[in-house]
C-alpha cells in the first residue's frame, strides 16, 4: 500500500514536469526560431538536450528517471521565459518613442516668437492741407524773376477714413517688436487756389492772377514700419520705429476767374480743368511714449522723413503745352510729422479691449532747389529751378481700437 501511495505521488509530479518541460521547450523553440533571444539568464544546454530526449512512462522506475531528469532543468529560467514578453514586443519598446509625451525640455531649436497680438484702429477724420510751390526763370535761379510763377492751393477741406494696425510679438527672438501699418484716404470738398505770375524779382510786377476753387480730387497716406519698444516701466513705454511711407495730393482747379491781366481786370475762365498730382515718399525714423493708467492712455510720437518729391501736371488751357503731362516737378524733401492722442478703454466678452481715441496730427514737409521740367506742344522740353515746395497738413481724428 505504501508502495501504491508513493507511486500515485511520483505520477502526480511526472504529470506536473511533463506540463513544464512541454511549455519550456515551446518557448525555447519560439526564441531559437526568432534568433533574437535577449536574456541575462545563460541557458542550461545539457538540460535542454535531456529534455529533448524520448522520456519512458511505462513503470515507476522510469517515472522516477523522467522525475530527475526534469528536476536537473535551470527552473529559474523557465520562470525568466514565463514572466518576459515576446522578443519583438521586447524589441519594438526598446525603440518605439511614439508613446512618449512631448516635453519642452525636448525643443533644442529656437522660435520667433510664441505668441502675437493685433491691433485694428478705424478712424474718422477732418483734415486741412496748404500746398505750395514756385518755379524761377532759370535752373540757376540767379536770372530774374526769381520767382517766375507760384500757385497757392490755400484751406483744402478733407474728410477721409483713418486705418491702421500692428501686430506685436510675444516671447522668442522678436520678443518687444512689433509690425504696424497705416492707410488713410480723404476726398478734397473745399478750397481755393491762387496762381500768381510775376516779371520782376521777389514776387513784383505780379501781371497774372486767377483764382479757382479745388473740387473732387483726393488724398491718400500709405504706411509701414518695423518698431521695437525700448522701454517699459510700469505705465510707462518707449519704441522706436523704422519704416517707409507714401503721400499722395491729387489737386485740381476749376471754376477759375482771372483777377489781374493787362487787359482786363476781372474776367471768368471757361473750360478749366487743370490738374497737379504730387507725392511724397521715402524711409522715416519714428519715436513714440505713452503713458497709460487704468483705463487712460494718452500717447504723443514723432516721425522725421526724408522723401523723393515728384509731381505731374495738366495745364489744359495752354495750347502751347504738350498733354496730358504739360510739366513735371522733381526735388530732394523732409518731412516731420507729429501725433497726439488721448485714449479710453471699455471690456468686452468677445474681444480683449475696446479703445475710443481722440487724436491731432500736424505734417510739415518742405522740398528745395528742385527741378521743373516744361513739356512744349512742339516736342521740346525747357528746365527751370523749383524753388520750394511747402506742404502743411493738420488732422482732427476720432478712432475706434480693437485689440484681440
Amino acid at each position: 500500500m505504501l508502495f501504491s501511495v508513493a507511486k500515485g505521488r511520483l505520477m502526480n509530479h511526472s504529470r506536473v514536469g511533463l506540463v513544464s518541460l512541454f511549455f519550456s521547450l515551446s518557448l525555447t523553440a519560439l526564441a531559437e526560431e526568432q534568433n533574437t533571444l535577449l536574456s541575462p539568464l545563460a541557458v542550461n544546454k545539457n538540460a535542454v538536450n535531456m529534455a529533448n530526449q524520448p522520456v519512458p512512462i511505462q513503470n515507476a522506475s522510469s517515472d522516477s528517471d523522467l522525475y530527475k531528469k526534469i528536476s536537473a532543468l535551470d527552473t529559474d529560467l523557465m520562470l525568466a521565459l514565463v514572466d518576459r514578453p515576446p522578443v519583438r514586443q521586447r524589441e519594438r519598446d526598446k525603440h518605439d518613442d511614439s508613446e512618449r509625451v512631448f516635453e519642452p525640455d525636448d525643443v533644442t531649436g529656437f522660435s520667433l516668437w510664441r505668441d502675437v497680438t493685433l491691433k485694428a484702429v478705424l478712424g474718422m477724420s477732418q483734415r486741412t492741407d496748404n500746398v505750395y510751390w514756385s518755379i524761377a526763370n532759370d535752373l540757376s535761379g540767379r536770372v530774374g524773376p526769381s520767382v517766375l510763377s507760384e500757385l497757392d492751393y490755400k484751406g483744402l477741406r478733407i474728410r477721409g477714413v483713418d486705418l491702421s494696425s500692428s501686430v506685436e510679438f510675444d516671447g522668442g527672438w522678436l520678443e518687444d517688436f512689433f509690425l504696424s501699418g497705416r492707410l488713410f484716404k480723404g476726398t478734397i470738398s473745399d478750397g481755393l487756389t491762387r496762381d500768381s505770375d510775376y516779371s520782376g524779382d521777389n514776387r513784383t510786377q505780379e501781371y497774372s492772377r486767377s483764382l479757382s476753387e479745388n473740387t473732387g480730387d483726393f488724398v491718400a497716406d500709405y504706411s509701414a514700419s518695423l518698431g521695437w519698444t525700448v522701454l517699459q516701466v510700469h505705465s510707462f513705454s518707449s519704441a522706436l520705429e523704422l519704416g517707409y511711407s507714401l503721400h499722395q495730393q491729387h489737386l485740381r482747379k476749376q471754376n477759375a476767374i482771372q483777377v489781374v491781366d493787362q487787359n482786363t481786370s476781372s474776367a471768368s475762365i471757361e473750360g478749366l480743368n487743370s490738374t497737379y498730382q504730387s507725392e511724397w515718399q521715402g524711409p522715416w525714423l519714428g519715436l513714440s511714449a505713452e503713458l497709460a493708467y487704468e483705463r487712460h492712455a494718452l500717447k504723443i510720437r514723432s516721425e522725421a522723413h526724408q522723401a523723393l518729391y515728384y509731381a505731374e501736371a495738366n495745364w489744359n488751357l495752354r495750347d502751347t503745352f504738350m498733354h496730358p503731362k504739360s510739366f513735371d516737378h522733381q526735388a530732394q524733401g523732409q518731412g516731420l510729422v507729429i501725433d497726439a492722442s488721448y485714449a479710453y478703454s471699455f471690456d468686452l466678452p468677445q474681444a480683449k479691449k475696446l479703445t475710443l481715441a481722440l487724436g491731432y496730427r500736424a505734417d510739415r514737409w518742405q522740398a528745395e532747389n528742385g527741378r521743373d521740367t516744361l513739356y512744349l506742344a512742339t516736342g521740346e522740353t525747357v528746365s527751370t529751378r523749383l524753388n520750394e515746395v511747402l506742404w502743411n497738413a493738420d488732422t482732427l481724428a476720432l478712432s475706434v481700437k480693437f485689440i484681440h
